[in-house]
């Protein structure tokens, strides 16, 4: 393990964090079939793009040159960098391999530390980088009671839940509502399974509880407490994709998720 595999491991806020958010997104689309949902701004322009095709998922924001890509072939997600020309990879080998490494790497921290006086011990104990912590807290959900409007839509407000204090307040519409067909509904089930499955082997293992809860297209995210939402569905799209949208682009070369950690 190198340099930057130690500066990720003293990072507060390890990267993988994002899993159990992706997990949010993929629950809100496990009823949706071919189609395209943009999101934004009330009034403005569409910001956040969730594209279905027949065996993936593509996740994007206008004007960044990073996007996630789901293939149910592979059962992995891919995070794709336009700039670099490159992506990283996650899925269930990636994650085992990364577990095994800090586990070795924390064994050997621990031997080492042993051998040292009790003075030296505690000095270098204060001087090691802080290991990465997979716990990630326990997920839950709180279903309103009542339908409101939202985007032109009623929706089933919806709150998430990280150790019973808010981090998401969303609100869900039916499908039926935004005339998408259910062709696809298998697809997104395993797609959510999958997802479910990387988040717990993050320690985010309760989100498979916040996916199941959360059936329904949202239309509409805000900030716990809010006033105004940060998003909402300004187009829904029904229909195939284009094929290419869900490749990964030729020439693009992987790299590891977290530099320092081959997986």
């Amino acid at each position: 393990m190198g340099e930057e595999g130690v500066q990720m491991i003293r990072s507060e806020k390890p990267c993988w964090r994002w899993l159990g958010a992706v997990g949010l997104l993929l629950a809100s689309s496990l009823v949706m079939a071919e189609g395209r949902l943009s999101y934004g701004r009330e009034g403005g322009a569409p910001a956040q793009f969730l594209e279905i095709g027949a065996s993936a998922v593509r996740m994007s924001q206008a004007g960044q040159g990073q996007w996630m890509l789901y293939r149910d072939q592979d059962k992995a997600l891919y995070i794709v960098d336009d700039s670099q020309r490159s992506y990283q990879k996650v899925d269930a080998a990636m994650v085992k391999s990364l577990k095994q490494q800090i586990s070795r790497m924390q064994a050997q921290i621990e031997a080492q530390l042993a051998a040292l006086p009790p003075e030296q011990r505690q000095m270098m104990q204060g001087m090691m980088p802080k290991m990465p912590d997979f716990e990630q807290g326990n997920y839950s959900v709180r279903l309103g009671k009542e339908n409101r409007q939202a985007a032109g839509y009623s929706c089933r407000p919806l709150v998430v839940l990280q150790d019973d204090q808010p981090i998401e307040e969303m609100c869900l519409a039916a499908i039926s509502d935004l005339k998408l067909s259910k062709a696809d509904l298998k697809l997104l089930e395993r797609m959510g399974k999958t997802m479910g499955e990387l988040a717990a082997s993050f320690g985010a293992g309760s989100m498979a509880a916040v996916m199941e809860a959360s059936e329904g297209i949202p239309v509409e995210h805000r900030e716990p407490g809010a006033a105004q939402p940060r998003s909402v569905l300004l187009k829904v799209e029904p229909g195939t994709q284009p094929v290419e949208r869900f490749a990964l682009p030729a020439g693009y070369k992987p790299q590891p998720l977290f530099p320092g950690f081959e997986g």
